[in-house]
């Protein structure tokens, strides 16, 4: 007997991968998400002279999930740590000029859009959609097994 191989992370994580409206609706998130993290990476790094080694890695880091993100590249994984980037950026980084406040507030909400995807998937038009998205298995036909059709 032949098992069946397991279904990958991504597969069982976002079974369907929503087309049309909501597949829209999800790309706009995407975009959103990756706006406010690519504004919350650069305010950070704006003063580069003051910037530390742990805010530089932070804020290339938040710059490589706010890509993956805008491209629906694991798409999970990449918005749980835009959660933990933003909370870090909510709670703990010092307020800087750069608009400090807005950059909270928007680090707040990218906080809970991001998720909100990670729980909703990336849609339709993702990398991942490409990836791991609708499959058609055809089984053949084998001779004298079956009813005539």
């Amino acid at each position: 007997m032949v098992m069946p191989s397991p279904p990958s992370l991504c597969r069982k994580t976002f079974p369907t991968f929503p087309g049309g409206r909501p597949g829209f609706g999800l790309l706009l998130l995407r975009v959103a998400v990756s706006a406010e993290l690519g504004w919350c990476s650069y305010a950070r790094l704006t003063p580069w002279h003051d910037a530390g080694p742990v805010l530089i890695a932070a804020a290339v880091l938040m710059t490589a999930c706010a890509a993956t993100i805008a491209a629906g590249f694991r798409t999970g994984l990449s918005s749980l740590i835009a959660v933990a980037l933003s909370i870090l950026v909510l709670t703990s980084w010092p307020p800087s000029g750069l608009g400090a406040d807005a950059t909270r507030v928007g680090s707040g909400f990218a906080a809970l859009v991001s998720l909100a995807l990670s729980l909703l998937g990336p849609g339709a038009f993702s990398v991942d959609a490409r990836r791991y998205g609708h499959r058609e298995i055809v089984i053949p036909r084998t001779p004298g097994a079956g009813a005539d059709d």
